[in-house]
């Protein structure tokens, strides 16, 4: 059982970041498309808004595994969806980085 907002964080809260990200990154290029056209500070400003997430997510599941409040297979449901989670940033990030 869900123990309060530490089990929804230590289940959720990688997935969490995730969206942030993708949300985050949807409104930046938004704003390069409607900017002048030099885009190079908001394409940095992605990038760096991406490793914030990144690492955020990468936190998020050390500590949904060290977690000691939790059982077992919430800690490995909220580390592992952290560790998908910051793969998938990685992902989103690697066009923004190779244009």
């Amino acid at each position: 059982m869900l123990s309060g907002a530490r089990g929804w964080v230590t289940i959720l809260g990688g997935l969490i970041v995730w969206a942030v990200h993708m949300l985050g990154i949807y409104a930046i290029f938004s704003w390069i498309d409607l900017a002048p056209e030099n885009d190079g500070p908001g394409r940095a400003g992605a990038a760096l808004f991406s490793l914030l997430c990144a690492l955020g997510a990468l936190g998020l599941s050390w500590f949904s595994f060290h977690d000691r409040r939790s059982n077992a297979e919430m800690r490995a449901v909220g580390g592992y969806g952290a560790l998908v989670a910051t793969v998938a940033i990685v992902f989103q990030t690697a066009p923004i980085l190779l244009s």
